[in-house]
């Protein structure tokens, strides 16, 4: 269900509303977490928009992936979600 509703064009009322329930929620939160990782360019690009939108008090929950997310950006072709994941990077 989570993967269908970031797989669509979504407006940030949607990203915000998504990042609210993830922190609510650590099975959301480790879902958006996993599917910034997908095949899906919309679908990595939208999780990589919740996780920013994420309240500052769930960064700690990011910081044991900082190496992933690291690869990850330096990886990916898509410079929105490099772009996210410097910022959450920076974060840390």
């Amino acid at each position: 269900m989570i993967r269908e509703q970031l797989s669509v064009p979504m407006r940030k009322v949607d990203i915000v509303g998504m990042a609210q329930r993830a922190a609510n929620d650590e099975t959301v939160l480790a879902e958006v977490y996993r599917l910034l990782y997908d095949h899906d360019k919309r679908t990595s690009d939208n999780a990589a928009w919740v996780l920013m939108h994420l309240p500052q008090t769930k960064n700690r929950w990011l910081t044991p992936h900082k190496e992933e997310m690291t690869d990850e950006a330096l990886r990916t072709s898509s410079i929105t979600k490099r772009r996210l994941i410097m910022a959450l990077l920076e974060k840390q």
